[in-house]
């Protein structure tokens, strides 16, 4: 080969080995959170403790467990249900919820914060309004969160959302 066709050989491959970095570069573009990206129907689960006065005014931890589906809408609206279970009292709890999340579109931080309806009110089983959880959006398909009180009673769950597929 001579050394002109060479030469040209080697410029065209670094050309190429260029463009292939160039393009995996600017293809690692930061995430952009927004609710346009989270509109879907996600698969909520919840666990923790629960801190509630017992007898004799003791304090009593119990294990919570929820579950249910919310459904996230592009103007921050949130619907769905949830059961929770109550293991101190054996005591399931269902019922509907509404509210509105926001989210940070650099980071993913936000809030989620809800109404709760029970199905069938009762003194174990109330309304609860305004339950405000903090949110992490790992992505389009999960989304953590935690919920630190209640009005009722200090509790600690954390959870998820995951889109159902």
């Amino acid at each position: 080969m001579n050394l002109r066709k060479e030469k040209s050989w080697i410029m065209l491959s670094l050309g190429i080995a260029a463009a292939w970095f160039a393009w995996g570069i600017g293809t690692a573009v930061a995430a952009t959170f927004n609710a346009k990206m989270l509109k879907g129907t996600y698969v909520y689960s919840a666990s923790g403790q629960s801190l509630v006065s017992g007898p004799n005014s003791q304090v009593v931890g119990s294990w919570i467990v929820q579950n249910g589906i919310f459904t996230l809408s592009t103007d921050g609206s949130v619907t769905g249900n949830i059961t929770s279970y109550d293991d101190l009292s054996n005591v399931e709890c269902a019922g509907s919820i509404d509210g509105t999340y926001s989210v940070n579109s650099s980071n993913g931080s936000g809030s989620l914060t809800l109404n709760f309806t029970p199905n069938k009110p009762s003194a174990t089983c109330q309304s609860l309004d305004n339950i405000t959880q903090p949110i992490v959006v790992v992505n389009k398909n999960l989304i953590d969160l935690i919920q630190v009180a209640s009005p009722n009673n200090l509790a600690a769950l954390s959870g998820t959302l995951q889109r159902q597929q």
